[in-house]
């Protein structure tokens, strides 16, 4: 076996035993694992199910009586050929052909397509996932387009060449011969989604239909983005995809189908041959934290076509050069300073990490041995499990971050928590020149405090203090929990309102839903009202005497800050 995907070296919180796995898979024991049940397979995205490793022409299984040829030539945007891009045909959802082009951006023709019939053709990217490039028309029984620009997504219609048709065989033959075809003028592209392409028709000097596109969409590589900042929505849709896919997996036991790869399990998904082994509880850790975000990441696709992230590396604290390999990029964050035991330990802040990023560990007391790796999400940090405490924050103490990587996140999500921190500070420090010096205690409503090595008040007094009146016993709890120091900086109370934002949830059991995820998604209405978040910060809606702003002024100013932050 190349891949055990091993992680999690020692249990967490209470260790889940099963003794029916197998020797090669680390640290699994204990009682016979549930059985598979009678479910489903798991549905794919689209993408995921088309064929990627085939380079041959597939005939449609009922040969149409009326048929046509298709030669096609991809030059790039300066009109330069295309070699070995790989691409499919498509034909109604059924992939009609695969392949990659020649030397000189042409692919062999394509025969037996129907007349009449629309055809797509899907480019493969540098990520490995075949996106859509062009659509068009078999219009009659030799067809011919030359794409100009393989970064661009666009449309284009070719023609029958009507009346005599003299020449035209003999024409063709010397295309293929020659391969010296002119490229059509290079597209002026827009940037603009919105607005469907304008086709320049006509005819090449042999008399064939082209198409060329002189004004279109934004390309598959984001080109020419000349918008203002914000998530790509090709990102967001990889990201929700893979935040649902990791809530749900965290229910899945893999362990029932030992032994098995992260490559194994990804095979039987794309051949929809995948039985989910349901069951698990979410909380409930398996010690193959590693395959579960590789098949995760897969799925969402993040990675290669065909196979995980990292295939054959064993240990969860090897992933980062992975992960960079993948086009992920290592995200710089502040450091914070971990009490553990009786080591102090800096390392990056993942307080501030964004919905998607993926953060990778080392057992702290052992750093050799498998370590951890797992997803922030929206509303907490998912693997095969999801933190049972800490508030769903991961225990930074036992196991230390040596790395954050970021390919597809919201980085809207940033913009939005900075915004509602700052109605926070506004209201809970009104008046305060600085408010993370704010002391409103009975005596004197604006005294400030200038020692920030710790928090002004004590055990007896536990009176409120800083930009969001945090008391000094629920600073302490948070302290303790997490091993943070006793620093009262401003870093400091943004981490510890962060962290009781996280604290805040709703009824629901799973998955966990929370005030500070439901304000990374931008939506501060259900951030106070699933969670009740009035009873944390009294000045919001449905505080009682104590409100200070109704909703509809809270979200106009929430939206107007982001703005601002973004």
């Amino acid at each position: 076996m190349n891949d055990n995907d091993m992680d999690f070296a020692d249990a967490i919180d209470a260790p889940v035993n099963t003794d029916n796995s197998p020797s090669s898979e680390i640290g699994n024991q204990g009682e016979s694992a549930p059985a598979v049940a009678d479910t489903q397979p798991t549905p794919m995205p689209a993408e995921m199910d088309q064929q990627t490793d085939q380079e041959a022409s597939v005939e449609p299984a009922t040969p149409a009586p009326c048929v046509g040829t298709l030669d096609l030539i991809i030059n790039d945007p300066h009109g330069d050929p295309i070699s070995g891009l790989r691409f499919q045909v498509i034909i109604k959802k059924v992939v009609v052909f695969v392949g990659k082009t020649d030397a000189k951006g042409r692919i062999k023709t394509i025969e037996n397509l129907k007349l009449g019939s629309v055809f797509e053709i899907h480019v493969q990217n540098d990520i490995g996932n075949y996106k859509l490039a062009a659509i068009g028309k078999i219009e009659s029984e030799d067809n011919y387009a030359c794409l100009t620009s393989p970064k661009t997504r666009f449309e284009f219609t070719t023609y029958a060449h009507n009346g005599e048709s003299g020449s035209a065989a003999e024409h063709k033959k010397k295309v293929i011969k020659s391969h010296n075809q002119q490229p059509a003028d290079t597209p002026s592209i827009t940037g603009n989604s919105d607005t469907k392409p304008t086709i320049q028709q006509s005819r090449n000097d042999d008399g064939h239909p082209v198409a060329a596109v002189i004004d279109g969409a934004a390309n598959w590589y984001n080109m020419h983005n000349d918008k203002a900042a914000h998530p790509a929505q090709d990102a967001l849709t990889k990201l929700n995809t893979l935040v649902a896919f990791m809530e749900h997996q965290a229910t899945l036991d893999y362990r029932v189908l030992a032994p098995i790869t992260s490559d194994e399990i990804i095979v039987k998904m794309r051949k929809k041959t995948f039985v989910e082994p349901v069951g698990k509880k979410p909380q409930q850790f398996t010690k193959w934290c590693a395959k579960y975000v590789k098949v995760g990441l897969w799925y969402a696709g993040y990675g290669p076509a065909t196979q995980s992230i990292g295939s054959g590396v064993q240990l969860a604290r090897q992933m980062g050069p992975e992960l960079i390999k993948a086009g992920f990029k290592e995200v710089a964050l502040p450091k914070v300073k971990i009490h553990a035991g009786q080591q102090i330990i800096e390392q990056p802040d993942i307080t501030f990490v964004l919905p998607g990023d993926v953060i990778v560990y080392k057992k702290t007391a052992a750093p050799n041995e498998a370590g951890h790796i797992d997803v922030r999400t929206y509303h907490g940090f998912i693997s095969d499990f999801v933190w049972p405490a800490r508030n769903g924050f991961p225990d930074v103490q036992k196991y230390t971050v040596i790395g954050v990587y970021r390919k597809y996140s919201d980085t809207l999500a940033e913009a939005r928590v900075k915004a509602f921190l700052r109605i926070i500070r506004e209201h809970e420090a009104k008046g305060f020149a600085d408010p993370y010096k704010a002391l409103k205690w009975e005596n004197n409503q604006h005294i400030c405090f200038s020692d920030m090595s710790m928090h002004p008040s004590n055990r007896v007094e536990n009176k409120p203090a800083g930009a969001y009146q945090i008391k000094w016993g629920t600073f302490t709890q948070a302290k303790d929990e997490t091993g943070w120091s006793g620093y009262f900086t401003p870093i400091d109370q943004d981490r510890a309102a962060i962290y009781l934002l996280q604290s805040k949830s709703s009824s629901t059991s799973y998955p966990r839903r929370t005030a500070l995820g439901y304000i990374m998604e931008g939506k501060p209405e259900q951030a106070i009202n699933e969670t009740k978040l009035w009873n944390l910060f009294a000045f919001l809606p449905g505080g009682g005497k104590q409100q200070q702003i109704t909703m509809d002024a809270l979200k106009q100013t929430f939206d107007l800050y982001t703005k601002e932050y973004a």
